[in-house]
């Protein structure tokens, strides 16, 4: 079965504030013939029409600019489908593989299960209505792990047939609401934080909207997301984690240890990282723990590479000036670097642009607020292509120089007292 793909589209804040009213009320006009799928007892419809493109004035001086989009709408048993409070247009309608009977998920910024029991119509809600994208996580896509969170908005697709079967899994993370039983159409309702006020340790942590699963536990009873929180009393903000247990619904908190733990910020939590530093356990209930292991080692430093559209970045951090020098030496050892001399009246020398064998430009190495970063000269407009796949593959190799723990000492020795 194939991942959630990674739908992700970007819309103008005018456009979307529009769309989170309704996609029919923005129509200009159609712009094509109707695409449709059938499901079951349902009849999926992709409708391709015109919409104002938002952004004015920049719409290269046309105010009245638009741009073709798709809309989707479903019939079950010749009869419109019309989900209270959002309509009968929808941004994505996606068809449940793996489901014990043909069921839908209706997408604007939040999600409506829609099945058939007993010969009636059944539309769902798994979450309150929101402002932002909706999005989705398979718990268990990758290795029975979580995979990819895929992100929705209005966009044109060109098949209807591909762009509305999603499958991948069984157990579907829907926002931050719920998570849906695909094979047998459960839906579990979750609170992915420690409630404030309730007197439980960490009480204020907050897995957050935006946040997503890491881990799932071997009998996929429990999930983990990062999190964050605030001493009640110091005010002092720090990274955990919440384990969500699906049964109840509810979660408790972990705290990172920052003395212990290794990770630049929780970007760098995964599956991997959890397995490092935390052990499932039983308590005297027979109840699933996640706990801090003893003694665990450190994983290792490594740096990010970082995609600024056109140009992209490989970060080490948090680190001392001293890694500048190794990053300069590795070049210059590993890759045939030579300090770039810029001619052209007095000769100026930086030992930080460097040309490097492979790459027609020049590569820069720079320290800023903790970070050592190195990416290809902004002299150029448009970096080529093989400079771009030269830094991934530095990038990789000082990964590997890194994970040797010889240039440990040059990382920040605490993460949490920055």
């Amino acid at each position: 079965m194939s991942p959630i793909p990674h739908w992700v589209s970007w819309v103008s804040a005018g456009l979307f504030a529009a769309l989170v009213a309704g996609c029919g009320a923005l129509a200009v006009g159609p712009s094509g013939p109707a695409q449709s799928v059938s499901h079951g007892p349902f009849e999926i419809v992709a409708s391709s029409r015109r919409v104002p493109a938002g952004g004015f004035p920049n719409t290269s001086g046309n105010p009245f600019k638009t741009v073709e989009v798709t809309s989707f709408s479903v019939r079950w048993r010749n009869q419109e489908v019309v989900v209270p409070g959002v309509g009968p247009r929808f941004w994505r309608v996606l068809r449940l593989d793996g489901a014990r009977q043909p069921a839908l998920l209706a997408v604007t910024t939040d999600f409506h299960l829609v099945y058939e029991l007993e010969g009636r119509l059944q539309i769902v809600p798994l979450g309150p209505a929101s402002t932002n994208m909706a999005s989705l996580q398979w718990l268990d896509a990758d290795n029975g792990q979580p995979g990819a969170v895929a992100t929705f908005g209005i966009e044109r697709v060109a098949s209807v047939d591909a762009a509305t079967l999603l499958s991948g899994g069984r157990l579907l993370r829907t926002s931050n609401d719920a998570v849906v039983d695909v094979a047998q159409l459960k839906i579990h309702r979750v609170r992915p934080w420690v409630p404030s006020g309730s007197g439980l340790p960490l009480a204020g942590l907050n897995g957050g909207s935006s946040q997503r699963a890491v881990a799932l536990s071997p009998s996929g009873k429990q999930y983990v997301v990062p999190a964050h929180g605030s001493d009640p009393v110091t005010g002092f903000r720090y990274d955990g984690l919440v384990v969500v247990q699906l049964e109840s619904g509810d979660a408790y908190g972990l705290k990172i240890d920052w003395e212990r733990m290794r990770y630049r910020d929780v970007h760098d939590i995964d599956f991997a990282w959890i397995s490092n530093y935390f052990e499932r356990r039983s308590d005297s209930a027979g109840r699933e723990l996640l706990q801090p292991k003893k003694n665990a080692k450190h994983v290792p430093w490594k740096g990010r590479l970082t995609n600024f559209g056109r140009h992209s970045e490989y970060r080490i951090e948090p680190v001392t000036e001293r890694m500048q020098d190794e990053l300069r030496r590795f070049l210059i050892e590993r890759f045939s670097g030579k300090i770039a001399i810029r001619t052209g009246g007095s000769p100026v020398v930086n030992v930080n642009v460097l040309s490097v064998a492979g790459c027609d430009q020049t590569v820069v190495i720079s320290m800023h607020d903790e970070h050592v970063g190195l990416f290809v000269s902004e002299e150029a407009a448009q970096p080529a292509a093989r400079c771009q796949d030269l830094l991934a593959t530095i990038a990789s190799a000082f990964d590997d120089e890194l994970a040797t723990g010889r240039l440990d000492k040059h990382f920040m020795a605490v993460a949490g007292t920055r």
